[in-house]
């Protein structure tokens, strides 16, 4: 009688001693996280945002405090001015005092209103709003603006005579960034950031985007906001001690680990004594039986032409020696090596877009072929993995009103969440309110989905990144990230809001209107004719609309101001209204067309020369930029108002980068772009350009025309586009450069050949967005103009890529 050897089980010691101990323990572990992530977090939270709230509370009640203080000192000592001398020390106080005015003016008042001289010295009708409140209403009134880049808080406090009637104003300006700085506490509990208008004033410590922080608007002073946030050392203290709650999970776990161990021991010593009783021979017949279930299934798909073994062998073999006899020594080697090959699926397969839509400003392409999702799906995660790379954890998307834009769009949307980013859908808008956007809110990164003036079959992506258009190598670097695959993953946030009303109150506020005007708005139906006539009526203009209805079909015209054919409309549209002024805007609304009350098209350098007289008159010394194709005559009123003029490179990208470097407060370009610095934020803005065209018009008491015919003048070309091979463009450019002789001229290369005489000048480039050259010619005669222009013919047959055009 064979008595066998009980042994133990890898297997059940395994389930016993090691698995069933740690799913339990994995039970424990997760039941305490569980309620740490779902009461006591959630608990630490509540209590943090209400600690934020609180400070931030009291903080903005601060400020709001200080300001109440101000007026009602203000309003005390006006009414204790009874003459003027002390009017005159109530003034001379006010600006010398603990909290200092910037500037306080003394206004007459008779019969009820300002005197004409007192009248004068307002600057705009905000100031005027609030002086005729205060008259009206016999009490102190405030309000807000923004003027010469600085954020001011306007008081104005009537002054009775002996009769208690209003006998003057004393109107004090106030720097409401000083106000904001005096106002802020600095402690170690929280940081504070105070904006106006979106724009931040002042601050103390620093908020990180993301997190948690509380957002209050001020409740005296209109378009201030505070927003508070705990600090690192605030956090750690709101926060309980999680070390002994995970303690106590480990040792509960432990210990049942330690219990199940027991319980195995004493289970397997009691099946150790019943195993002593004396057992039967293990039948010869069960046993083979037992052998053969055990037996792992041979592969037969992969040895077809092993021969099988006989039954006798077996028998009298063990399963393992004969699978080892069986198969050759290294066929199992080889079946591993084609079992780890990776089959090629086509969707591994990288589908690289088209190179040639990454332009020189921009992404732009036929939308049905070059823009498909795929593609756009692909430039969305570069986009993201590049403002990641940047720290930008925030961007923000809009589109204009082309059939396309939408699902471009969410294409666009689904890749930039893919890389962790967090976007905010603006909806549909013109370029401006995508550029306002990254002004005006934390999302300081941007994508516009827009074809522009282009046709509507093409659409296209205008980048910004930290407030800085994409051009050139930077566009490039997105291609070569989508071709080494290389991006960042995560699950951002999409969330969605309206900026449009933020966008028309702020230019409401800082244009000035002195009497209102009738224009015609041509938007040519793209999408700046969802803003545009809302805002000119809110400015008191008298809108007669033309082709607003957004339509991506574009049936009146093609949206293109610089196309003097797509002006025609507009033209017959102010004549027949006797309207002061025609505008038009090109399909984003970035580009501005003008067309004057005699229905003559304004080019848009002599309108740059009408914006420079008006920005440089108030700040001399200031810098303005102009791209090459813009008239000479700009040097000379620069100069002659103080200024200094710089020309620079074509490119709404490039323009900006140059105002940004040399600190300009205008720029413009002869295609229609126009950048206002002063006042405003520095990007391309059609809408905000008209806005302050409307505003010189309506205070200089003169049409457009006659405004202009004081500027100098000369004659000259519009744009002329010579088609030629994309791969040629630029080596015509240079060999002109290099081998053209262009007698006395002089030579400015700084964007293809301009060539200066003293009687005009010449320009031929090379287009960045398409296989053409570009030519434009300026003289003080026609004479002038065919001379220069026969130069540049000969010359460009006398070059190795020679090309006859004719002009």
């Amino acid at each position: 009688m064979v008595r066998p050897k009980l042994s133990l089980k890898p297997s059940a010691f395994l389930l016993a001693v090691v698995i069933t101990p740690l799913l339990i323990a994995a039970v424990v572990i997760a039941c305490f996280q569980f309620i740490n992530n779902q009461l006591i977090t959630p608990f630490e939270q509540t209590q943090q945002q209400r600690l934020t709230d609180a400070y931030g509370s009291g903080q903005m009640q601060l400020f709001d405090h200080n300001i109440v203080l101000l007026q009602r000192g203000l309003e005390r000592r006006a009414k204790s001015a009874s003459n003027h001398n002390e009017q005159v020390e109530l003034k001379n106080a006010i600006v010398a005092g603990i909290i200092p005015a910037t500037e306080a003016r003394l206004l007459t008042v008779e019969e009820g209103g300002l005197t004409l001289d007192s009248h004068n010295i307002l600057r705009n009708n905000i100031e005027a709003d609030v002086v005729n409140k205060s008259i009206s209403q016999h009490q102190l009134i405030h309000d807000t603006y923004r003027l010469n880049e600085r954020d001011t808080l306007l008081l104005s406090a009537p002054i009775d005579n002996s009769e208690q009637q209003v006998s003057a104003i004393l109107l004090a300006s106030y720097d409401l960034t000083e106000l904001a700085k005096l106002s802020l506490s600095t402690n170690n509990k929280a940081s504070y950031a105070l904006s106006f208008k979106g724009k931040l004033i002042a601050s103390s410590g620093v908020i990180v985007p993301g997190l948690y922080h509380a957002q209050l608007p001020s409740k005296k002073v209109p378009g201030i906001s505070l927003s508070a946030q705990l600090s690192s050392s605030a956090l750690a203290n709101s926060q309980l001690d999680h070390s002994n709650l995970s303690l106590l999970s480990y040792l509960a776990a432990a210990c049942i680990a330690a219990i199940c161990l027991l319980g195995y021991l004493i289970t397997n010593f009691s099946a150790t004594k019943r195993s002593t009783r004396p057992s039967s021979t293990i039948d010869s017949t069960k046993q083979a039986s037992t052998i053969k279930q055990t037996t792992p299934p041979s592969n037969s798909n992969k040895l077809t032409t092993t021969t099988a073994p006989s039954s006798e062998d077996t028998r009298n073999q063990g399963t393992g020696q004969l699978i080892e006899e069986a198969l050759p020594k290294n066929i199992l080697d080889e079946v591993d090596e084609v079992d780890e090959v990776d089959e090629v699926d086509e969707d591994d397969i990288l589908l690289l877009p088209d190179r040639s839509i990454f332009r020189a400003y921009d992404i732009r392409g036929i939308a049905s072929s070059q823009l498909d999702q795929t593609t756009v799906v692909q430039v969305g995660k570069a986009i993201g993995s590049a403002c990641l790379d940047k720290q930008q954890q925030h961007i923000a998307v809009g589109c204009d009103g082309r059939l396309s834009s939408p699902a471009i769009k969410q294409a666009l949307i689904e890749g930039l969440l893919s890389t962790g980013i967090n976007v905010l859908d603006i909806g549909d808008v013109a370029t401006p309110l995508l550029y306002f956007t990254t002004h005006f809110s934390e999302f300081t990164s941007g994508v516009m989905i827009t074809g522009s003036h282009n046709p509507k079959e093409y659409n296209g992506l205008k980048i910004v990144i930290e407030q800085k258009s994409l051009h050139g190598e930077q566009i490039q670097a997105l291609y070569q990230c989508i071709e080494k695959n290389h991006f960042a993953e995560g699950e951002g946030i999409l969330s969605a809001a309206c900026i449009d009303a933020d966008y028309i109150d702020s230019i409401i506020t800082d244009i000035a209107i002195a009497q209102p005007l009738k224009i015609v708005i041509d938007c040519g139906n793209g999408i700046a004719g969802k803003a545009a006539p809302r805002l000119f009526e809110e400015l008191s203009c008298e809108v007669i609309p033309l082709y607003c209805e957004v339509d991506g079909n574009f049936p009146n015209h093609h949206p293109d101001p610089s196309v003097a054919d797509n002006m025609a409309d507009l033209i017959t549209a102010v004549q027949e209204h006797e309207a002061d002024l025609g505008i038009a805007f090109d399909g984003d609304g970035d580009r501005l067309g003008v067309v004057d009350s005699n229905g003559e098209i304004i080019p848009a350098d002599r309108l740059l020369m009408l914006f420079a007289q008006d920005v440089v008159s108030r700040n001399p010394g200031a810098d303005v930029v102009f791209d090459v194709k813009c008239t000479r005559q700009l040097n000379a009123l620069i100069t002659s108002y103080g200024g200094r003029p710089v020309m620079w490179k074509s490119g709404h990208s490039l323009i900006k980068d140059k105002m940004r470097s040399t600190g300009a407060l205008l720029g413009g370009e002869f295609t229609g772009h126009f950048f206002f610095k002063e006042r405003w934020f520095g990007f391309d803005d059609g809408l905000y350009s008209a806005a302050r065209l409307i505003e010189i018009l309506s205070t200089g008491g003169q049409d457009l025309s006659e405004l202009l015919d004081k500027l100098p003048n000369t004659i000259s070309t519009p744009e002329i586009i010579i088609k030629v091979e994309e791969s040629i463009k630029f080596a015509i450019i240079e060999q002109l450069i290099d081998t053209g002789d262009f007698s006395d001229g002089k030579i400015v290369s700084i964007d293809g050949l301009r060539v200066e005489f003293p009687d005009g000048w010449g320009l031929v480039r090379a287009s960045n967005t398409s296989g053409a050259l570009t030519f434009r010619f300026e003289g003080d005669s026609h004479d002038v103009i065919d001379r220069i222009q026969n130069m540049f013919q000969q010359q460009l047959l006398t070059i190795k890529n020679k090309i006859a055009v004719n002009f």
